[in-house]
């Protein structure tokens, strides 16, 4: 029998990788909620102790800890979501800072919108005043602070949201599948994990709201420099995930790969022909799709 939603039937999901401290901040978030998470589950990837010894050290029940000797956030993220106890399973990152309210706005969420599967939140930078000539990416808010739906493909960064504040029925994860372990950090598409799973649950039917009061702060700061090379891997998991998609025939998909290769080839043209490295990551991430089209289909 499924526990009552209001008792927080809600497991939270985190993958880690030798960042301890920004971990024992995001810990210290999420323990802190005004309702709190049914478990906390976190999978580490690390190369030294530091985080299983922050874990224990918080001497709490609801942490429960596994590490596993392999490189990828799918792979942690799909390790993590068999064993999760919730009817709801919430994302985030080790280096986000949820709000006071994150599992109380992502319950009322599917409380009230019972057609959603999938719900993501507002994501703003942690502390801009400290970071001035710094970038934060992986930011989402729209113009509209209002609850939306999406039921469409769509370019995930303008419409949806990112998966550093996400929540999805346990049950999805039955009907459409797990992370596909070829995107994300740490893996060899480099990004886009979450890019993935938010339009294949789309073109399969389920829809997606939008809640602007389910807020994370992230505290990941880059230089100009770091920021390029972010941009990069951006570039290699988007194409490699909607490229995917573009090779199964959709046609969205198919816009998208379109749009961005014509807009790398002049940006490429504006520049004289100097910056090749973003249209090299474009056909690495369509080569990678390729690769995992044939193979997986």
């Amino acid at each position: 029998m499924k526990k009552n939603l209001e008792s927080s039937n809600i497991s939270v999901i985190i993958a880690t990788k030798n960042r301890s401290n920004q971990l024992d901040r995001c810990l210290n978030a999420l323990l802190n909620s005004v309702i709190k998470p049914l478990e906390i589950i976190i999978v580490d990837q690390s190369t030294n102790s530091k985080t299983k010894d922050l874990v224990f050290k918080f001497n709490n029940n609801s942490l429960k800890y596994s590490h596993l000797n392999s490189n990828g956030k799918s792979k942690s993220l799909n390790y993590a979501i068999p064993l999760a106890k919730g009817d709801i399973l919430a994302f985030t990152d080790d280096d986000c800072l949820v709000s006071k309210n994150w599992i109380g706005a992502i319950i009322k969420s599917f409380k009230k919108n019972k057609s959603i599967s999938l719900c993501f939140g507002k994501t703003l930078p942690y502390q801009p005043k400290k970071h001035k000539n710094e970038v934060c990416p992986c930011t989402f808010e729209k113009d509209s602070d209002k609850f939306t739906i999406t039921q469409k493909p769509c370019k995930h960064w303008e419409t949806v949201g990112f998966g550093n504040n996400m929540a999805i029925k346990a049950s999805i994860f039955k009907k459409v599948g797990l992370f596909k372990e070829w995107l994300g950090p740490g893996s060899i598409g480099s990004n886009a994990e979450d890019a993935e799973i938010i339009n294949r649950c789309l073109v399969g039917g389920y829809k997606i709201g939008y809640e602007p009061a389910m807020k994370v702060h992230h505290n990941k700061w880059l230089n100009a420099k770091e920021m390029n090379k972010q941009e990069w891997s951006y570039i290699c998991g988007g194409m490699a995930c909607y490229g995917y998609f573009a090779y199964d025939g959709n046609k969205f998909a198919k816009k998208i790969i379109e749009d961005n290769l014509r807009y790398v080839f002049w940006d490429l043209k504006e520049s004289n022909w100097c910056n090749w490295s973003k249209l090299i990551a474009h056909f690495y991430g369509l080569l990678i799709a390729r690769i995992n089209y044939l193979t997986l289909k």
